[in-house]
């Protein structure tokens, strides 16, 4: 009696934790149908003039909007937990970026986020080469600026479905030669 229990009882745990398993496993290939994408360049002049007005020694008071499309194509409702870029120009990192606050994305569905940018702190070698890579560009040695946006986005699911996606758009003057992730393509 007490073998035919425990054999009961195994092989519920065992079949239990193969579901468990596959549903899991389901879910993860599920949010595997997220992308991300740039919403639009309109960032690109703001950042320079306050990258131009921090080399200078001036006071900075600008909004930068940089914005990123997130796609659902799955079935499921996603939160969008974190999302943290480096925002590099001429190939120095000039900025973080991150959001505020979490989102909920809906199934079958798209969101525009507006991402937080701020400057970093500058050592004095760090603004003397931004500085120079401003002057390159404002006196025409160097003909476009060239910027990288590069990242993760932590989306979940629920509490055991966590995605990090990753993210990268590269800008060279007003064309795009990267941008966002393969799921987009």
């Amino acid at each position: 009696m007490k073998l035919g229990f425990k054999t009961f009882f195994g092989l519920t745990v065992l079949v239990g934790g193969i579901a468990f398993v596959k549903y899991v496993v389901s879910q993860v290939k599920m949010l595997k149908g997220i992308c991300v994408s740039s919403s639009s360049l309109n960032w690109q002049l703001p950042l320079f003039n306050a990258l131009e007005s921090k080399a200078l020694g001036e006071s900075i008071d600008v909004e930068i909007p940089l914005d990123v499309t997130i796609l659902n194509k799955s079935d499921l409702e996603v939160d969008v937990k974190d999302v943290k870029f480096d925002l590099l120009f001429q190939g120095i990192k000039i900025a973080d970026v991150y959001n505020v606050g979490e989102f909920t994305l809906k199934p079958k569905s798209n969101l525009t986020m507006n991402l937080q940018v701020d400057l970093i702190q500058f050592t004095n070698s760090e603004l003397s080469d931004v500085g120079v890579e401003i002057a390159k560009i404002v006196f025409g040695t160097t003909d476009e600026a060239t910027y990288e946006v590069s990242g993760d986005i932590k989306v979940q699911a629920s509490i055991y479905e966590k995605l990090t996606i990753p993210y990268s758009m590269i800008v060279k003057g007003s064309e795009i030669l990267e941008d966002g992730t393969t799921e987009c393509k």
